[in-house]
């Protein structure tokens, strides 16, 4: 393998295993704003730092995204007394990680906590000027690029890619002895389907995975995806993904902010959400791990009585 530093001056590297976990960096806005000093990104140590000394010495924070860093660096800032703005590009937040019923919980609670939603401003990360919306510090949580400049590269070198670099069940990629992890890879989940999870524990558990594989032999990686975040004192846990999700269940109560959203694809469970739950969340995480959960459909999931502790005990 072949390095090039900063200066362009280049060295050989020899491997018998090469693990590629280079990550994905921010995307930035796009729109006139993004070259300015005041458009910011969250994604490293060093982001998060420098982010600490501005919010300290702003009163009007501007945050674009509505996933979970926009949602989470608004709360904070609410939370300091700051008047908080945040944009969003789509009809509610977490438009793709969580159920209406969560999202909207989650907005409510933030609003009451100082937030102010802006929905459908659908060109902001391309075009729009940030002018009507005036701040002293503006924060963009719109996601990550595909590393298009590493994915390039890796396909130069044989790799095969296609928004990521694509790999195996057992997260190998396309050559010989090199393997892919976290939010570069795009591998087979148990329907088939290639995915790419942008998490921390989808980084952890895929680099403990190949570790193990390379030490006592490839196996398919098939860990539960799971997510948290916390809002302005609200536990929000994800277990699953909602991927073809048609159907939901609710347990608990939304309105005394204990609940958790069963979400199901035709009979299937595939992802549950909870909020302030966090026993839910554990039961949710073993019980998708596990054959039990085909028992868990809409139906069932309704019955009077019925816990996700109580379905990971045969009957």
């Amino acid at each position: 393998m072949e390095l090039a530093d900063a200066r362009g001056e280049r060295s050989r590297l020899t491997y018998d295993e090469l693990v590629l976990a280079v990550g994905a960096p921010a995307r930035p806005l796009r729109c006139a704003d993004a070259a300015s000093a005041r458009a910011h990104v969250l994604r490293t140590a060093d982001d998060a730092e420098a982010l600490r000394g501005r919010l300290a010495d702003a009163e009007r924070v501007l945050v674009v995204g509505s996933g979970f860093i926009g949602l989470e660096f608004a709360a904070v800032a609410a939370t300091k007394g700051k008047q908080v703005t945040l944009l969003s590009r789509g009809p509610r937040v977490l438009g793709r990680s969580a159920s209406a019923t969560t999202a909207d919980w989650l907005t409510a609670h933030l609003r009451a906590a100082g937030v102010e939603f802006v929905f459908g401003v659908d060109a902001l990360a391309d075009e729009q000027d940030l002018a009507d919306w005036p701040a002293d510090l503006t924060v963009a949580g719109i996601g990550v690029d595909d590393c298009p400049v590493f994915a390039d590269a890796a396909g130069a070198a044989g790799l095969a890619t296609d928004r990521g670099v694509i790999v195996d069940a057992s997260l190998r990629t396309s050559l010989p002895g090199i393997w892919a992890i976290g939010d570069i890879a795009r591998f087979p989940d148990a329907r088939g389907e290639f995915q790419r999870i942008e998490s921390v524990q989808n980084a952890t558990e895929q680099g403990r995975h190949v570790a193990r594989a390379i030490v006592h032999g490839a196996s398919d990686y098939d860990e539960v995806p799971w997510f948290w975040s916390i809002q302005a004192g609200a536990k929000l846990q994800i277990a699953g993904l909602a991927d073809g999700a048609d159907t939901e269940v609710v347990l608990g109560d939304p309105s005394a902010g204990k609940f958790s959203v069963l979400r199901f694809a035709g009979e299937r469970l595939v992802c549950v959400e909870s909020v302030n739950k966090p026993a839910d969340h554990v039961a949710a995480r073993k019980l998708l791990a596990s054959a039990a959960a085909a028992s868990v459909t809409p139906a069932a999931a309704a019955e009077p009585g019925f816990t996700l502790k109580s379905a990971l005990v045969p009957a």
